[in-house]
């Protein structure tokens, strides 16, 4: 017990270098993951939705915004990615831009290993501006270890690291923007993470930053703080400065991407695409014109799940219990019950209130995957090291052991479980159809084009195999979809001859693409 007392006050020491500690965080988890390199290489692109951040991230590295539509645009139509107006991914370009800095860098993953720098860096200054710096040391840690560099957020192109580090400079900001006097540097912060949020995950970004700011109104009426202070000019201006250049740059990218600048490209998508809603309080809109089965069978099968989930909300909440495992250990439980138990912090309350609406917003959501709601990865975090804080009193000249103990055994634990999941971290030997067909055809010298024709009923559908460069002409291999004999030959004439072209049934068998004119044949 003495050891423990004694490295516990020598650690509430060396977390007094607030700053030292936040680069340090950054540091050894990105010098940690490239010493893992030869373990664990680079990741491959493997999900859907991979493929469509990749898209956007390889457009803005070639310096442009979106891309000319194809006009062989039917043969490239697929799952997360917009083919009409523009050739361009869905998604918001947040994630796209880190991508698209690693891309300038060398490789699309470099991006993601800075961005997750970022988060711990984050991380760290967040729990700094709630906690004594001892617990943010301590938080950052099991934290980490949860999250962990072994996870998908590291070792996918699709994870929640700049999200979660948009939050957490958002949620770092409350108690300095809970102060008698705000200065304008802590609004700044405050509207870069929110801003950061609406670009990386615009709904969940959205639940989160109102409840902030019904936290933040509370939180000063708590405390006896002026109102009016958050509506003066030093507040108004830095904060009118963020969100007026964020609107306009996030304007004109919509019209540019979908021709009108209150359309974002998420919703175009979903509007020529899916069926069922987005939210589970919302009704299903009607079936639109489908050109391939097996998009219109995908949507179809989200439809399904969306009227299951409103028919039987236990389903939800099962989806829901998948993404609650993946940041809550059973460990967890015992300090954040001591802090719901013995707690009187409004900090506390505060945390678990916005908490609660993050979660309350993941709930209404027909699909879910925990990068959704990374925003408000601190927030379970601070509920753990305020229980932290109070296991600390009520032991006495025990609580640092019992601090200590807790800490190490969340963090022995390690990161969290994602086997059988879509998210989970794939080996490097683990290959998708599309990368075999790829390591067969890249044998064959010159250029290529794949037709993929799929089963009446696919076995998997998150195996899709079409996915294009931003310059698909430019590519030296393209992948389009069959659409039969008359279709395929206006693809074929389009080419003309330049490509050798090839056939690939990957429902059929996966280790087989055949020259084209012999299957044809």
């Amino acid at each position: 017990m003495r050891y423990a007392n004694l490295a516990f006050a020598w650690l509430e020491r060396l977390s007094g270098l607030k700053m030292l500690m936040c680069l340090l965080a950054m540091v050894v988890t990105m010098t940690l993951r490239i010493a893992l390199l030869p373990r664990l290489p680079v990741p491959k692109p493997y999900a859907t939705d991979e493929f469509s951040y990749l898209l956007g991230a390889e457009t803005f590295a070639a310096g442009r915004i979106t891309n000319s539509p194809h006009s062989m645009w039917e043969h490239f139509e697929t799952l997360h990615e917009l083919v009409q107006p523009t050739y361009m991914s869905k998604y918001p370009p947040g994630q796209a831009v880190f991508l698209a800095l690693g891309w300038k860098l060398g490789r699309p993953w470099l991006g993601v290993w800075i961005s997750f720098g970022l988060f711990a860096a984050c991380l760290c200054w967040m729990l700094q501006n709630w906690v004594p710096p001892v617990y943010a040391v301590l938080g950052t840690a099991l934290t980490l270890s949860r999250i962990s560099i072994l996870g998908y957020w590291m070792n996918s192109y699709w994870g929640g690291a700049v999200a979660a580090s948009a939050g957490c400079l958002l949620l770092g900001s409350l108690p300095r923007l809970a102060r008698d006097r705000v200065k304008p540097k802590d609004v700044t912060i405050a509207a870069i993470g929110a801003l950061l949020l609406a670009n990386t995950r615009p709904f969940e970004g959205l639940v989160m930053t109102v409840a902030v700011l019904i936290g933040l109104v509370v939180w000063r009426k708590l405390r006896h703080r002026s109102l009016l202070e958050l509506v003066s000019v030093r507040c108004l201006l830095p904060a009118l400065l963020v969100f007026g250049t964020g609107a306009v740059l996030d304007g004109y990218y919509n019209y540019r991407v979908t021709g009108n600048a209150l359309l974002m490209p998420h919703i175009a998508y979903l509007q020529q695409y899916q069926v069922a809603s987005s939210w589970l309080v919302l009704p299903e809109r009607n079936p639109p014109v489908y050109r391939h089965f097996d998009i219109r069978n995908t949507w179809k099968e989200m439809d399904l799940d969306y009227q299951q989930k409103r028919a039987n909300p236990l389903d939800n909440l099962k989806d829901a219990y998948s993404i609650f495992v993946f940041y809550c250990s059973l460990l967890y439980l015992f300090p954040v019950a001591v802090g719901l138990l013995l707690s009187g912090s409004y900090r506390f309350w505060t945390a678990a209130g916005i908490y609660f609406c993050v979660w309350f917003g993941l709930l209404i959501e027909t699909v879910k995957f925990p990068h959704y709601i990374a925003g408000a990865v601190g927030l379970l975090t601070l509920l753990v090291v305020y229980g932290f804080r109070l296991l600390r009193v009520i032991g006495k000249s025990y609580g640092p052991v019992l601090v200590l103990t807790c800490t190490i055994l969340m963090c022995v634990q390690g990161k969290a479980p994602d086997q059988g999941r879509s998210w989970e971290t794939r080996a490097a030997n683990v290959m998708s159809p599309r990368m075999i067909a790829m390591g067969m055809v890249m044998k064959e010298a010159g250029r290529h084009l794949i037709l993929v024709r799929y089963s009446a009923h696919r076995p998997d559908k998150s195996d899709e195999c079409v996915y294009n460069g931003a310059d698909i002409d430019g590519s030296r291999i393209v992948w389009a979809r069959d659409m039969g004999e008359a279709k395929n030959k206006e693809l074929l004439d389009y080419y003309h001859g330049s490509r050798k072209v090839w056939l690939y049934q990957p429902d059929n068998d996966p280790t087989k693409v055949v020259p084209y004119e012999v299957a044809n044949h």
